[in-house]
């Protein structure tokens, strides 16, 4: 078991709030992602989860047992974590079957079980074959393999990765992020994992906590948080996102949307409660999601995403007997430019006239053939219209 609770966790360096009083509840057996820009308070997290430093307030517990509080910390060797640091930190002069071994020989355990233990993890992450080299003889994929596996011969309850990808190339990456996701399910051991690239938090996690200014944004699993973010921030960082400012012209009342972060998570932005009429400046009306609490009248973001968005020439017809007073979920804009994505054409497409005009970016498989300077219609089906607060 390793079910980790932090509960209010702070942490400041002089005047500079790293951490803000975090919640964070971690399932034993998940995939859990710290993800957020530089300075966001991830690595904070993942240093007082290691041990490395001490909370100024709140506390982190493993499985009911306080690991750190401003009372005192338990040291790192006694935690039973193991960790991936961004450089590996490989020692140069061992190999790398005495690389792997290191932990195991510092536990004191036999001779032959340490050999049993180091033989059968370098066969797990597949390096069988280089334990006599030296680490500088290995590509850069196989020294993270050689960093997983020294932390993981030790049988640790809970592995913290720091960056773990970041010193590798765009290929290499991909095929480690598998690599790491079959290793945790196979393994069953609690991974906290910290990086900056969502598309690694999105492909890794069981769940990500998105953090900002030492503050968790929103915690639940990658789909939820892509499709129904909490706050415009949130919506931005996970991936591209038309922003557009809008006033809320008629609010129906809904149920509470699940896995917002739930009660005291401190998740910032509050979970999705019904369905809602937004109006643009230029007069376009969306049905769309609403944010909890909203009312006629108050100003939100309505999130479209690109690939959600269609692009035609003509407006789209509304099916039979549509009442009058219907949005019609479409925007008027001209082509600006277009940009290939492999399988996706990207369209830069402006809507609106004066102060009031916008950008946006539209995602269609390519081969559409628009033109720059062509008058086209945007549509977005009501139930990808998200209105943020």
């Amino acid at each position: 078991m390793a079910r980790i609770e932090i509960v209010g966790l702070g942490k400041c360096f002089g005047p500079h709030v790293a951490l803000d009083a975090l919640h964070l509840d971690i399932a034993d057996h998940q995939f859990i992602t710290l993800l957020g820009p530089s300075g966001c308070g991830k690595t904070t997290t993942l240093r007082l989860l290691a041990g490395f430093m001490e909370p100024d307030s709140g506390q982190i517990a493993v499985d009911g047992a306080v690991l750190s509080s401003p009372a005192g910390s338990v040291p790192p060797e006694r935690r039973g974590m193991g960790m991936v640091f961004q450089n590996y930190a490989l020692w140069p002069h061992m190999s790398v079957f005495d690389n792997v071994a290191f932990g195991l020989t510092m536990q004191r355990v036999p001779a032959a079980e340490a050999r049993r233990r180091v033989t059968d993890m370098l066969g797990i992450v597949g390096l069988e074959g280089v334990a006599g080299r030296s680490p500088s003889a290995l590509s850069g994929g196989q020294q993270q393999r050689v960093a997983l596996a020294r932390s993981l011969v030790t049988e640790p309850s809970i592995l913290l990765l720091d960056e773990p990808l970041s010193n590798l190339d765009a290929k290499l990456r991909e095929r480690m992020r598998n690599e790491l996701k079959d290793l945790q399910r196979r393994t069953g051991i609690t991974f906290v994992y910290v990086t900056h690239d969502q598309s690694e938090a999105l492909a890794l996690s069981d769940r990500i906590a998105v953090m900002a200014g030492g503050r968790l944004q929103q915690y639940g699993p990658p789909l939820e948080i892509y499709e129904r973010p909490a706050n415009r921030f949130v919506a931005d960082f996970m991936g591209a996102a038309n922003l557009l400012d809008g006033t809320v012209e008629q609010a129906e009342l809904g149920q509470g949307g699940a896995g917002q972060g739930g009660a005291g998570q401190g998740v910032v932005g509050q979970g999705v409660v019904g369905q809602g009429v937004v109006a643009l400046p230029g007069g376009a009306r969306f049905a769309a999601t609403l944010p909890a609490g909203a009312a006629a009248g108050d100003a939100v973001a309505l999130m479209l995403r690109p690939e959600d968005m269609a692009i035609c020439r003509q407006p789209p017809a509304a099916p039979a007997n549509t009442p009058a007073n219907t949005p019609a979920n479409a925007l008027a804009a001209t082509v600006q430019d277009s940009v290939l994505l492999g399988g996706l054409m990207e369209y830069r497409v402006r809507a609106g006239t004066g102060a009031g005009a916008v950008s946006l970016r539209v995602q269609v498989p390519r081969g559409a053939g628009f033109a720059p300077g062509e008058a086209v219609w945007l549509s977005v089906p009501p139930e990808r219209c998200i209105a943020l607060p």
